[in-house]
């Protein structure tokens, strides 16, 4: 079969492919809007597409069993946990993460062997590297991408769940009673937070500490303050009233020029997700136009040129990560 053919027909397959993953994203996206006014909110329990990427996460976790074995995997894996939602702790975990970046990297050496066997591109050790490394990182680029809008919305909200908590305490709730309270008239990002903090709570943690909890996974300074003020609160046994007072005045001549700054850093996010797919269209572009052209780049200086690009590009997306850090001090 001429070679041209296969190469049309591995384009086709990859791009029906990225449009079926497309299609199941907007799909999942009008399922948690529409869940909103649903009679039972509970968008897992309700969509097909919720039931398969719950499924898929369950299967996922059937393969991370073995990992969990390794306590150097386990380390690694804790990072992920700021990821995974209080309603996902069912069929979630963080070696699970772990788990799909080593199917990810098992997939694009399958794909990149199927390639080679097909001559499009050079068979070297280098190829198989430098796929092994992008497959690595490229899921790591996605999570920190959709983690980081999730910090900007609760940034953008924090003010609002600390007026609900307020509101709550003036009318002779308890603490626990006003996060409930914030968590049930706040439908956003930081719900997800709020009932983190609950549970914290519930199992026995004091505020600071789950406000101390709050701060790792998001690190915005506003949360630090919030966990400084209640820490000293109660070591100096003032009412939680009085403290989400103070709080709530702090915060509230903040706010305006809060938005301002969310909408900002709402532009390094897009590009981020550029930085994002570059290595994939970087790949797409190698495979299906003439490999044998950058044949160069695998001998000699072009290795040095190649490790070059490589470092470049890595630094670029330091750059750009730490430009998406929510830093509003």
């Amino acid at each position: 079969m001429n070679r041209a053919i296969l190469q049309v027909i591995l384009f086709i397959i990859i791009l029906l492919f990225i449009i079926f993953i497309f299609r199941i994203f907007i799909s999942l996206k009008k399922e948690k809007r529409i869940a909103k006014f649903a009679l039972e909110n509970d968008i897992n329990n309700v969509f097909i597409f919720s039931n398969l990427y719950i499924k898929f996460w369950k299967f996922i976790h059937t393969l991370s069993k073995d990992l969990g074995s390794y306590e150097l995997i386990n380390k690694i894996s804790k990072k992920y946990d700021k990821y995974i939602l209080k309603t996902e702790y069912k069929y979630k975990k963080n070696i699970d993460y772990f788990t799909i970046k080593i199917v990810f990297i098992i997939l694009v050496l399958i794909l990149n062997i199927i390639v080679m066997c097909f001559n499009l591109l050079p068979v070297n050790i280098i190829t198989l590297s430098l796929s092994v490394i992008i497959a690595y990182f490229i899921p790591d680029l996605f999570w920190q991408y959709t983690f980081q809008k999730k910090v900007n919305k609760v940034n953008k909200d924090l003010f609002l769940s600390i007026r609900c908590i307020n509101f709550s305490l003036n009318n002779n709730s308890s603490i626990k009673e006003g996060i409930c309270y914030a968590s049930k008239m706040i439908n956003t990002s930081i719900k997800d937070e709020l009932d983190k903090i609950n549970d914290d709570l519930e199992h026995g943690l004091s505020l600071a500490n789950a406000y101390k909890r709050f701060y790792k996974r998001c690190k915005l300074r506003d949360i630090l303050y919030i966990y400084l003020i209640i820490n000293y609160g109660e070591k100096l046994n003032i009412s939680y009233k009085d403290i989400f007072n103070n709080i709530y005045n702090y915060l509230k001549e903040k706010y305006d020029h809060k938005d301002k700054f969310i909408k900002e850093t709402d532009i390094y996010n897009y590009l981020f997700l550029i930085a994002l797919i570059i290595p994939l269209l970087l790949y797409i572009f190698i495979v299906f136009l003439k490999p044998n052209y950058f044949n160069k780049l695998f001998t000699g200086l072009g290795i040095f040129i190649l490790i070059s690009i490589i470092i470049i590009y890595t630094l670029f997306i330091y750059i750009v990560r730490n430009l998406l850090e929510v830093k509003d001090e």
